[in-house]
């Protein structure tokens, strides 16, 4: 009678132990809050980040695309001018050129 005692209660004992943790989880403690507390702060973190990228960093991005999107279209427009200078250039030393053979050839004429 005493062995069964003793065996009933070492059962007890352990059925009681194997749920202790559905216990603990039933009781209100600590953990809830301070998790609750963390997950607030977190939030608000998140919160102040999203608005500091929505302010600055955004605003600032598309302004840095627009001036490089400026800049793209004058560094065309600087290429574009730059090759039509090339040809006057090559045009005007082409009509130098030819002015000169004439100038020549009326010397020649002329000395004839």
């Amino acid at each position: 009678m005493k062995k069964l005692l003793i065996l009933l209660s070492l059962l007890f004992l352990f059925s009681s132990f194997s749920f202790a943790g559905v216990w603990s989880s039933l009781n209100s403690s600590g953990i809830n809050s301070a998790y609750s507390s963390l997950n607030s702060f977190v939030t608000s973190k998140n919160d102040e980040i999203k608005q500091f990228w929505e302010i600055n960093i955004k605003t600032l991005l598309e302004e840095i695309n627009k001036e490089s999107q400026e800049k793209e279209k004058n560094l065309k427009e600087l290429r574009a001018l730059q090759k039509e200078l090339l040809l006057n250039k090559k045009e005007l030393n082409f009509l130098l050129k030819q002015h000169n053979e004439l100038l020549s050839t009326k010397a020649n004429v002329n000395a004839l």
